[in-house]
C-alpha cells in the first residue's frame, strides 16, 4: 500500500506508531493521543513542526504501522518500551544502563543481609536506602556502617562453613553459624536502619542508655562493647547543619536541570524532602548533534522516574517539554496523588532552580574533561570528511581477534558512541569455524556474520562506520561477510598495526594520516580498546581451561567447585599457592578436600 493510502486508514484512537523506511528498517517510534492527527502532521508541506532531524527522517518513511492503547498513557509505557528494544535511528536514546544504587537490608530474611543493588524490587519486604549518587557513596557508607556495628564482613555469610576471624575479635556476631538469635541481630540492624536514615542522635542516646543499662548490672563486657560502638558512630556522624536548608520545611519537591554540547548532555537532579536539600544525583548521557533539548529531558524523566523511585508532589524544571499533561497523568498513575511539573520564573524556587543550573554546568565540564570531549569532536568531524559522509559518525563498532596458537580463538566488538566509549554496548565472542587452526580471516568473517547478521533479523541499525583492526585480509574478510549475507555494509576501515595506516575496501592504497591526526587518535583508542578486550576475554578461557586441566582428577573437585575456586581466587597460580586456611575460608572447601587440594599441589610440584 502506498504511504499515501497508509495515511488515509490511520485510526483516531491513542496509540504508538513505527515508521519504517524502503527496506523495512525501523526509523522513528512515537505515541499519540489521536494517531491520524499525529502521524499526519509529519506530512504536511509548508510547516515543519519537528525540527530538522525528523524532517529528514520523514524523507525516508516508506511504511507506518501502528498499535492502540487504550489511553495516551498507556502509550506512553509502550513507547519507551519499544524505543528500548528496538533503539531506532531517530529517536533519542539515552544510554545508560546502570541505574543510581540503593542500599538494602533483606528484612524478610531471618539473618539479613546489608547490601548494594541497583534497582528496588516493589514486591519483597527488603527496607531501601537512596538513591545514591554513585557506587563509591554507598561503598564508603557500607564501610562506615561495617566498621560501627558487628555487620557481616564476608562475601556471602551464606556459604561460610564456619566462623571467622571477625567473630573471634568480635567485630562480627557469628550469625552465619547462628551464633546469635535472630532477634537480637534484628535489633542489631535497627540501630543501621537509624544511622542510613540520618537519625544518629536518636541512635547516640539509645546506645548510651543501653551502655549505661549494662554498667548498672556489672555487664562490663557489652558496656565496652557499647562504648566502642559509640567510639565509632562519632567518627561517622554527618556534623549538624552540615544538610543545607533551601526553603520551607514542607517543601517536597525535585528540581532536575540539564546542560548540553553536542555530543553529551549532563543532567542533575536535586531532591528537597522537608526543606532539607538531599546529595545530587547527576546523570550523563551521550546524545547526537540533532537531538533536541526538550525530547532529552523528556525523555530523561521518564526514564528516571520509571524505576521504582520516590516521585514527589512537584517537579521543578528549567524550561517547558512536550506532552507535560500527559507525564504529569503518569507520574500521578506512579505516586498515587496529582504531580506537578513546574517552570518558575521568580522567587526563591527560581533562585534555587538557578543554583542548580550552575552546579549542572560544572558538571557538563567536568565530563567533557573526563571522556576527552575535544578529541571527540575534532576527531568525527574528521573522520566524516574523511569518508565522505553526510554526518559525523555517531556510531562506530570496532572488532578485534585473540587467540594463542589458534586455541581458545575470541573476538571483541567495542562501540564508540558520539567519540566516547559505551561499554554496555560491548560484545564478545567465541569463534567456531577457527577453533584449533589460527587463521584471523576465517575469524573475522565469522564475527561480522553473526554480529551483522542479527541485527539485521532484529530490524536494529546498523553502525555509522566499522573499524576492523588489521589489514586487507581483515577487511577483504569483514566485506566477504557482508556479502555472503546479502547485506548493504555501512562505511568500513581497516587499521593496521606498527604503521598505521588507514585500509579502505574501494582503494588499492592505504591512506596515512599524520600522527597528531585527531581522527587517527580516535580510531587508535578503539583499536587498543578492542584488541584489550579481546584478550582479556582469551585470557579467561585460557585460565578456565587450564584450571580445568590441573583440577581433573582430584577428588572432591567438581565442575561447580572448579568454577567458584577460579572466581574467587583469581588464577591457578593463586591456587597452588594457597594455604589450607585459605582454601577453606576463601574457597569455600570442606577442610578434607582443602588438605587435598593442598597435598595435590605440594606433592606435583615438589623437588
Amino acid at each position: 500500500m502506498q504511504l499515501s493510502e497508509q495515511l488515509k486508514h490511520l485510526p483516531s484512537q491513542p496509540g504508538v506508531y513505527l515508521m519504517k523506511g524502503p527496506e523495512g528498517q525501523l526509523l522513528y517510534i512515537g505515541k499519540a493521543r489521536s494517531l491520524a492527527h499525529r502521524v499526519r502532521s509529519y506530512f504536511q508541506t509548508g510547516r515543519p513542526l519537528h525540527g530538522p532531524k525528523i524532517e529528514k527522517m520523514v524523507e525516508l518513511v516508506t511504511q507506518i504501522e501502528t498499535i492502540l492503547t487504550d489511553t495516551e498513557v498507556e502509550a506512553l509505557v509502550l513507547e519507551e518500551q519499544l524505543i528500548r528494544q528496538h533503539q531506532p535511528r531517530y529517536n533519542t536514546l539515552l544510554k545508560n544502563s546502570k541505574g543510581f544504587p540503593y542500599i538494602r537490608i533483606t528484612w524478610q530474611d531471618a539473618y539479613p543481609r546489608v547490601e548494594m543493588v541497583r534497582q528496588r524490587t516493589a514486591k519483597d519486604k527488603s527496607l531501601y536506602f537512596g538513591p545514591y549518587p554513585s557506587a563509591s557513596a554507598v561503598n564508603s557508607l557500607l564501610y562506615a556502617v561495617r566498621e560501627i556495628f558487628p555487620v557481616e564482613k564476608c562475601k556471602d555469610p551464606r556459604k561460610e562453613k564456619q566462623v571467622c576471624i571477625y567473630y573471634q575479635i568480635k567485630r562480627c556476631l557469628g550469625h552465619c553459624q547462628k551464633k546469635v538469635s535472630s532477634e537480637d541481630y534484628k535489633d542489631m540492624l535497627q540501630d543501621i536502619r537509624l544511622f542510613l536514615e540520618g537519625k544518629s542522635p536518636i541512635l547516640r542516646e539509645k546506645l548510651e542508655a543501653r551502655m549505661r543499662q549494662h554498667a548498672g548490672l556489672m555487664q562490663y563486657e557489652q558496656a565496652a562493647q557499647l562504648r566502642d560502638t559509640l567510639g565509632a558512630l562519632q567518627r561517622f556522624i554527618v556534623p549538624a547543619g552540615k544538610q543545607k536548608i533551601v526553603g520551607n520545611p514542607e517543601w517536597n519537591l525535585d528540581l532536575i536541570h540539564i546542560a548540553r554540547n553536542a555530543l553529551l548532555c549532563h543532567v542533575v537532579v536535586f531532591q528537597v524532602r522537608e526543606g532539607l536539600l538531599q546529595t545530587p544525583l547527576p546523570h550523563t548521557f551521550a546524545i547526537r548533534q540533532q537531538d533536541e533539548t526538550a525530547e532529552i529531558l523528556t525523555r530523561f524523566l521518564y526514564q528516571f522516574y520509571s524505576r521504582d523511585i520516590e516521585v514527589p508532589p512537584e517537579i521543578l524544571l528549567p524550561q517547558e517539554i512536550e506532552e507535560s499533561e500527559i507525564l504529569a497523568l503518569w507520574l500521578r498513575e506512579k505516586r498515587g496523588t496529582k504531580v506537578s511539573l513546574g517552570y518558575p520564573q521568580r522567587g526563591d524556587k527560581k533562585a534555587l532552580l538557578e543554583m542548580v543550573g550552575k552546579n549542572v554546568e560544572q558538571g557538563l565540564k567536568k565530563a567533557e574533561q573526563d571522556s576527552h570531549y575535544d578529541l571527540a569532536v575534532e576527531g568525527l568531524e574528521e573522520l566524516r570528511q574523511l569518508l565522505q559522509l553526510e554526518q559525523a559518525p555517531a556510531l562506530i563498532e570496532g572488532f578485534d581477534i585473540s587467540h594463542f596458537q589458534g586455541q581458545e580463538t575470541v573476538a571483541s566488538l567495542v562501540v564508540l558512541e558520539n567519540g566516547m566509549s559505551a561499554r554496555s554496548l560491548y560484545r564478545r565472542y567465541k569463534i567456531r569455524s577457527a577453533e584449533g587452526v589460527p587463521n584471523d580471516f576465517v575469524s573475522m568473517e565469522e564475527v561480522v556474520t553473526r554480529r551483522y547478521r542479527k541485527l539485521a533479523q532484529a530490524g536494529l541499525a546498523f553502525p555509522d562506520l566499522i573499524l576492523i583492526d588489521g589489514g586487507k585480509g581483515q577487511v577483504s574478510a569483514a566485506m566477504r561477510a557482508f556479502d555472503k549475507a546479502g547485506l548493504t555494509p555501512p562505511a568500513l576501515v581497516g587499521l593496521a598495526k606498527r604503521e598505521e595506516l588507514l585500509i579502505f575496501p574501494d582503494r588499492s592504497e592505504p591512506v596515512r594520516l599524520p600522527r597528531h591526526s585527531p581522527a587517527l587518535k580516535l580510531l587508535m583508542q578503539l583499536r587498543d580498546e578492542a584488541h584489550r578486550f579481546a584478550l582479556t576475554y582469551h585470557r579467561s578461557l585460557r585460565s578456565k581451561r587450564t584450571l580445568t586441566s590441573e583440577l581433573d582428577g582430584i577428588e572432591g573437585i567438581g565442575p561447580h567447585r572448579r568454577r567458584h575456586l577460579l572466581q574467587v581466587f583469581g588464577s591457578v597460580d593463586k591456587i597452588k599457592a594457597a594455604e589450607i586456611q585459605e582454601l577453606m575460608l576463601t574457597g569455600g572447601l570442606p577442610r578434607k578436600v582443602a588438605q587435598t587440594v593442598y597435598n595435590h599441589f605440594r606433592k606435583t610440584h615438589s623437588p
